[in-house]
C-alpha cells in the first residue's frame, strides 16, 4: 500500500513538472522566436517600407498598394532560424501607421522613416505549435530530471549523522539505521532529547544493549507522543528494560509515575500498572492482608510481628476466613488454626513476596510495592506495612465483603 502511494506521488510530481516545464519552454521559445523575427524585420522591413512609399507616393491609394506589396513579400519569406516546435508561421502587416504600443507574443512593431517623421508599422506574427513535439520534449525531460534527482543522494544534516552513528553504535543495520534516522529527524525536539538520553544510557550498559531490541524500541518511541513520554520516569523505564521477561510496552506501563496495585483473587495474581504477576497462594493472601490494613488504615497499615510466645490469634482468624472463602491452601489454613499467626510465618511470606517481585521487576522497580520496616517502641519488635499509598491500592470486592462481615 505504501509503495503504491509512493508511486502515485511520483506520478503527480511528474505531471505537475511536465505542465510547468511545458509552459516555461513554450513561453521562452515564443519570446525568442518573436525577438528573432523582430530583429530581422527591423533590419530588412524598415528600409523596404521607406522605399515602397517613395515608389507609390504619387498614387492616391498608395497606403494599400504598399501594404499589399510588402505582405506579398512577407508571405514568401522563409524562417530565418528553424524552430522545430512551430510550423506554418506567417507575417502580415496590419497597419502601416500604428500609434499603439500594446505588444504581445503575436504583435511586432517595426519602426520606419516616413520622410522626416518616425513611424511604426504593426506586424502580426502567426504560427501553429507542434503540440505533440513539445509535450514529448517536456515529458521526457522532466522524467529524466526526476530520475536524476531521485538518484542524487540527499544532503544530510549534522543531527542526522549523529543519530545514524548512534544507532550504528547500537548494532542497528545500516539501512534500518538510515530509515529510523530520517523519522527521528522530523519528531519534536523534546522527544528527540528524551530518546537521545535513553539510547546513550543503553549504549553505556552492555546488559541493556543485549536485552533491548533497538529497532523495536525506536519504532515504539516514534508512535508515542510527548505527553505519553512525560507520564513515565526514564529511570524506571530503564530499570524495566533490564528485565529480559519485560517487553517495551510493559516497561512503559511499569515506568509510569503513578503506581497502581490491584489484586485478582480468582487467579492469585497481582497487577502492577497493568503488569501481571503470579504469586503462590499463601503469599498472595498475606500480601492481600497487608494491603487491606493499609487501605483501611488499620493501625496506620502497620502489623507488628507477634512475640514468640504469644501468636496473634485475632489476625490468624481473619486470614483463615479469607483463605477458606477463596480456595486457600489447606496446609496454611491448618497451621493458622493450630498455631495462630506467628512472626516466622509473616517473615517467610514477606520474603516470598519480595523474591517474586524482584525476580519479575528487578530490585529497583519492585521497591514501591514492598514493605516499610520499623521497630515498635512499646514491644521492641519489628512491624511492617506496604510502602505504597492507600490511594494506589485497589482491593477486590470479595475481600471487602469478607473482612467487613468479620
Amino acid at each position: 500500500m505504501k509503495i503504491k502511494r509512493q508511486q502515485f506521488n511520483y506520478l503527480i510530481y511528474w505531471l505537475i513538472s511536465t505542465i510547468v516545464f511545458l509552459i516555461v519552454l513554450l513561453v521562452i521559445n515564443q519570446l525568442s522566436f518573436k525577438n528573432q523575427v523582430s530583429t530581422q524585420l527591423n533590419k530588412h522591413l524598415s528600409p523596404e517600407l521607406t522605399k515602397a512609399f517613395q515608389q507609390h507616393i504619387i498614387d492616391k491609394n498608395y497606403k494599400n498598394l504598399v501594404k499589399s506589396n510588402l505582405n506579398q513579400q512577407l508571405a514568401l519569406t522563409n524562417a530565418l532560424t528553424h524552430f522545430n516546435i512551430f510550423k506554418r508561421y506567417s507575417l502580415t502587416i496590419e497597419a502601416l501607421f500604428s500609434e499603439s504600443d500594446h505588444s504581445n507574443l503575436h504583435t511586432i512593431y517595426v519602426p520606419w522613416q516616413f520622410g522626416l517623421e518616425a513611424k511604426q508599422a504593426k506586424v502580426i506574427l502567426d504560427y501553429q505549435i507542434r503540440w505533440w513535439l513539445i509535450i514529448c520534449i517536456c515529458s521526457i525531460s522532466t522524467f529524466i530530471i526526476l530520475v536524476l534527482i531521485h538518484l542524487v543522494p540527499k544532503p544530510v544534516s549534522s543531527h542526522y549523522k549523529q543519530w545514524l552513528n548512534l544507532l550504528k553504535s547500537l548494532q542497528v543495520e545500516d539501512d534500518i539505521a538510515k530509515a529510523l534516522s530520517d523519522k527521528i529527524e522530523i519528531t519534536d525536539t523534546s522527544k528527540k532529547d528524551w530518546l537521545k538520553s535513553l539510547l546513550t544510557k543503553i549504549l553505556e550498559d552492555n546488559q541493556l544493549t543485549e536485552n533491548v531490541n533497538i529497532n523495536d524500541l525506536v519504532i515504539w518511541f516514534l508512535n508515542k507522543t510527548t505527553d505519553d513520554l512525560q507520564q513515565i520516569s526514564q529511570i524506571k523505564f530503564i530499570d524495566a528494560l533490564y528485565q529480559s521477561t519485560i517487553n517495551i510496552d510493559q516497561a512503559y506501563q511499569l515506568a509510569k509515575k503513578t503506581c497502581v496495585l490491584s489484586f485478582n483473587i480468582d487467579t492469585f495474581t497481582i497487577n502492577i500498572n497493568n503488569f501481571e504477576i503470579k504469586l503462590a497462594k499463601t503469599p498472595f493472601f498475606y500480601y492481600l492482608w497487608y494491603a487491606y490494613l493499609k487501605v483501611n488504615n488499620v493501625d496506620a497499615g502497620w502489623l507488628i510481628n507477634p512475640s514468640i510466645n504469644h501468636p496473634d490469634t485475632q489476625s490468624a482468624n481473619t486470614i483463615t476466613t479469607l483463605m477458606k472463602e477463596n480456595h486457600g491452601h489447606s496446609k496454611s489454613i491448618n497451621e493458622l488454626e493450630t498455631h495462630g499467626l506467628r512472626a516466622k510465618t509473616l517473615d517467610q511470606n514477606r520474603n516470598k513476596i519480595k523474591e517474586t517481585l524482584i525476580s519479575q521487576l528487578g530490585e529497583e522497580l519492585s521497591q514501591p510495592y514492598l514493605f516499610d520496616l520499623l521497630r515498635d517502641t512499646k514491644t521492641g519488635r519489628f512491624k511492617y506495612r506496604l510502602k505504597l499509598d492507600a490511594e494506589s491500592i485497589k482491593l477486590p470486592q470479595a475481600i471487602k465483603n469478607t473482612l467487613t462481615q468479620k
